[in-house]
């Protein structure tokens, strides 16, 4: 077994495509609809998933990857 490097960058690389930004948008906005129109942010939904704001922000914008476990943990309580 070989050890990794410090120099190792961890590669990342799940991002939502069009179609799933744009069901995850319609998804966040029916259980927004069913909460009496509660607007979530990224806190509550930090609160909900166990994901740093961050990395929320990250999933939303879909402007950097992220694990694929991570991405699953940020849709689990929008479906």
């Amino acid at each position: 077994m070989q050890l990794q490097s410090k120099n190792h960058i961890r590669r990342r690389g799940a991002t939502l495509t069009t179609q799933g930004s744009r069901k995850l948008n319609q998804a966040k906005s029916q259980l927004e609809i069913e909460q009496n129109f509660k607007r979530y942010t990224l806190e509550d939904l930090s609160e909900k998933t166990g994901l740093t704001p961050n990395t929320l922000s990250k999933v939303f914008n879909g402007s950097v990857g992220v694990d694929k476990r991570t991405l699953g943990a940020a849709l689990m309580p929008l479906i």
